[in-house]
């Protein structure tokens, strides 16, 4: 495509914006993302939060091409800046939803700045939402407040906050990570069996892990125990982990005393 024809396109795509017929606007805003002019990507912002799903969808597609293609860093930051204030004003759950979308195309350091807060501070669509663009994260601190969201009885939002956080720990070196996956073993081993992992960095995380840091033994339900058993089948003889295992997870028969003498029953809700 030309230059002339490029121009004919932007100004046939910017003009059918404005019309009232879903299908035109679907158009338009596709055909500016396939010319992903950056100066468009403020025109088409406001089109994030049209009534019509297919809109927002096509709209928040068409502005994560534009951010591809976007070299300049004041251009960058000018998309970025606008993305923020957007989002921070008093705007529906739904455009919400769709900046967060196209702020998946900007890079983790910058999502984590601009999204990090709501980690905490979001419930919900809106947290699923949030998680979901930062699902590459390996930030602890930020892995941390999304453990803290996978209790909750949401089952979707439990399981891509489990999932966020087990690969966002795994995917650095063990050694990097262990003092700070040593205490939180618990949620290791529920992570694994939520996610039906093969279980073999939680293996070498139990292996590995210093035995006086060890968290206090939890009780576990039946088919919790069953899992692990038919899990240490398939790991290689591994006597450091069975000892850590055995060390904090015991059946839920067993009942334990706490610092005050009360008889508790310690329970991981899954």
């Amino acid at each position: 495509m030309n230059i002339l024809e490029r121009l004919l396109w932007r100004w046939q795509g910017r003009r059918k914006l404005n019309s009232d017929r879903p299908a035109l606007r679907y158009t338009a805003i596709r055909k500016l993302g396939e010319l992903a002019n950056p100066s468009d990507f403020i025109l088409l912002l406001p089109y994030l939060g049209d009534p019509s799903q297919t809109i927002r969808n096509a709209t928040a597609l068409t502005l994560r091409e534009i951010i591809y293609q976007v070299e300049d860093p004041a251009e960058l930051e000018e998309i970025e800046n606008s993305l923020v204030n957007r989002l921070n004003g008093q705007i529906s759950l739904s455009e919400k939803l769709s900046i967060i979308e196209v702020m998946r195309a900007l890079s983790l350091r910058t999502r984590e700045k601009i999204l990090g807060n709501l980690v905490r501070e979001s419930q919900n669509d809106l947290q699923y939402a949030v998680i979901q663009s930062l699902e590459d994260t390996t930030n602890l601190d930020l892995l941390d407040d999304v453990l803290q969201a996978a209790e909750t009885q949401d089952l979707v939002l439990r399981h891509t906050a489990l999932k966020t956080w087990y690969e966002g720990v795994g995917n650095q070196t063990l050694k990097s990570v262990q003092d700070y996956i040593t205490p939180r073993l618990h949620y290791l081993i529920r992570a694994a069996y939520e996610l039906q992992t093969d279980g073999e960095f939680l293996r070498k995380a139990l292996s590995y892990s210093n035995k006086k840091d060890l968290p206090h033994p939890k009780a576990y339900p039946d088919f919790m125990i069953r899992y692990i058993t038919e899990l240490l089948g398939t790991w290689d003889y591994d006597p450091e982990a069975y000892r850590s295992l055995h060390a904090i997870m015991v059946p839920s028969y067993f009942t334990f005393e706490d610092s005050t003498g009360n008889d508790e029953r310690p329970y991981i809700v899954l």
